[in-house]
C-alpha cells in the first residue's frame, strides 16, 4: 500500500469517527422539544411580567436561572410557572429592541454562536481518537491502523537494507539451494522463452530453530529487490489461519489469507498439520484444495512456502501428491552444528547490546553443548531463550550489589555465573548428537 493510500485512508478514519463523536454528542445533549410559541406570546408574557397580569403560564419567568435565550434564530423562554417555549424565526435586533429592553425589561441573554461547552465536548473527543488513530498508524508501519486487523505479515520497501541470505548464520546448504533458486528467478522471462515453468512452490524441511522463517523472510526480500514479486511481502501463517472449526468456516478464511499473500510470498509452517488423518470432521483438506487451486491457477503471483519436520512432511505429501508436484524445491535444515549455535548466540548478545567475558564465553559454549543433547533442544530458539534468562540473572546479580561499585562495562558484561545456575549444569554431559 503507497504512503499515499495510507494517508487518505487515515484522514477517512479519522473524518467519520469524528463524525459519528458530533452525532452521539448531539443525539445526548438535546432537550425535549419546548412548545412552539409567536412573537406575539413571548411580547404579551413579558408585558404581563411588568404589570403582574396573568397567571403565571402566561408571565415570562423572572429568576435569574431562567432568563431568555436569544440567538439570531430563535428564542428560549421559561413562562413564571417554569414552563419552556421556543419562538422560532425569531430576529434578534426585533427580539432584543422591541421586547426585552421595552420599558428597561433586562431578562434576557444573547448569544451569537456555539456554546465554549459544547465545542469542547465535540473537539476534545475527536482530537483524543485522532491522535489515538496516529499513534497506532506510527506503530503499526506499513500496515497502518487497518493492519491491526491483519495476520503476521512484513512489507517490504525499496527504501530498507538489503538483506542477504548471508545475514542468517548456519545452514550453509539450505543458504546456497536458495541462492540458486533466487538466481534462477532473476530473469524468468528467459526461462519461459525457452518453453519452462517457472517454480512457484518451495518446502523447507528440518528441526525447531534452524532458520526456517527466517530464511524465508529473506527471500521475499530479494524477490521484491529484483522486481519478481509484485509487492514483496510475507505472510506468516500456520494451520489456525486457514482452518476453520466448523462447516463452511475454512473457505473464507483460507481465501482470506491468499488474497493478502497475492503478489509476495505465502509461509506456511507446520504444514503437516493442514491434515490430520483419522479425524472425520477436520476441515484442512478443504484448505488443502483451495491452496492447490490458487497456485496452479495464480502462480504467477504468489510463491508459496511450507515448512515442517522431514518425516511428517513426508507423509503430509504422500496423501496429497497434488501437493507434492506442485513443490519442486525440496531444501533441508540440518541441526546446527556446535559452532554455529556459538556464533548465533555471539550474534544475539551482540545485538541486545551486551558482551559475554572471556570465561563466560568458555561457559556458554559448555552450556550449548550439554542443552543440545538433552529433550526439547530447539537449536537457535534455545540459544536465545538461554541468553535471555542469562540476562535476567545477571540483572539480578547486579542489583543485589553496591550501585556506587557498578559501572557501565559490569552492566552489559555476563559473566559465567549467569549460565551456571542453569539446570543444564545440574546434569552430567551427555554425548553431543552426531
Amino acid at each position: 500500500m503507497s504512503s499515499r493510500r495510507q494517508v487518505v485512508l487515515l484522514a477517512l478514519w479519522a473524518a467519520f469517527l469524528a463524525l459519528v463523536v458530533l452525532v452521539y454528542v448531539q443525539i445526548r445533549d438535546r432537550p425535549p422539544s419546548p412548545p412552539q410559541a409567536g412573537l406575539g406570546s413571548l411580547s404579551q408574557a413579558v408585558f404581563n411580567a411588568e404589570t403582574g397580569a396573568g397567571p403565571p403560564q402566561q408571565r415570562i419567568s423572572l429568576a435569574p436561572a431562567h432568563q431568555a435565550i436569544v440567538s439570531p434564530d430563535q428564542v428560549t423562554w421559561w413562562d413564571a410557572g417554569g414552563g419552556e417555549h421556543l419562538t422560532s424565526n425569531a430576529d434578534q435586533g426585533l427580539v432584543v429592541g422591541s421586547v426585552f429592553e421595552k420599558d428597561g425589561f433586562r431578562n434576557y441573554t444573547t448569544e451569537g454562536g456555539v456554546p465554549l461547552t459544547t465545542l469542547l465536548l465535540v473537539l476534545v473527543p475527536t482530537l483524543i481518537i485522532v491522535m489515538v488513530i496516529v499513534i497506532l498508524y506510527w506503530r503499526q508501519g506499513a500496515g497502518g491502523p487497518v493492519g491491526l486487523l491483519r495476520s503476521r505479515s512484513k512489507a517490504v520497501g525499496n527504501d530498507q537494507p538489503l538483506s542477504t541470505f548471508a545475514d542468517v548464520a548456519g545452514c550453509d546448504d539450505a543458504k546456497l539451494e536458495m541462492g540458486e533458486l533466487v538466481a534462477f528467478l532473476r530473469d524468468p522471462d528467459r526461462y519461459r522463452d525457452l518453453g519452462a515453468r517457472v517454480p512457484k512452490g518451495v518446502l523447507l524441511v528440518g528441526p525447531p530453530g534452524t532458520g526456517k522463517t527466517t530464511v524465508a523472510l529473506r527471500m521475499a526480500e530479494l524477490l521484491k529487490r529484483l522486481g519478481y514479486s509484485r509487492r514483496g511481502h510475507l505472510v506468516a501463517v500456520t494451520r489456525e489461519e486457514l482452518v476453520g472449526q466448523y462447516v463452511g468456516h475454512t473457505a473464507p478464511k483460507t481465501r482470506e489469507v491468499l488474497k493478502r499473500a497475492m503478489g509476495g510470498v505465502l509461509f506456511i509452517d507446520e504444514a503437516y498439520s493442514l491434515h490430520n488423518e483419522g479425524y472425520e470432521r477436520d476441515y484442512g483438506q478443504e484448505a488443502i484444495e483451495i491452496l492447490l487451486q490458487v497456485m496452479e491457477n495464480q502462480r504467477e503471483d504468489l510463491v508459496v512456502i511450507l515448512a515442517g519436520y522431514k518425516d511428517r512432511m513426508d507423509t503430509f505429501f504422500q496423501s496429497n501428491p497434488g501437493m507434492s508436484s506442485r513443490i519442486a524445491h525440496h531444501i533441508d535444515f540440518p541441526e546446527y552444528s556446535l559452532d554455529e549455535l556459538v556464533s548465533i548466540g555471539d550474534l544475539m548478545v551482540a545485538e541486545a547490546g551486551y558482551r559475554l567475558s572471556p570465561a563466560a564465553e568458555a561457559t556458554f559454549r559448555d552450556y550449548l553443548a550439554r542443552r543440545r543433547a538433552q529433550p526439547r533442544f530447539s537449536n537457535a530458539r534455545s540459544v536465545r531463550n538461554a541468553l535471555e534468562r542469562a540476562r535476567l540473572r545477571h540483572a539480578g546479580r547486579v542489583l543485589a550489589g553496591e550501585a556506587t561499585a557498578v559501572t557501565r562495562d559490569d552492566l552489559m558484561r555476563l559473566e559465567p555465573e549467569d549460565f551456571l545456575a542453569s539446570r543444564v549444569f545440574g546434569q552430567p554431559p551427555a554425548p553431543a548428537p552426531s
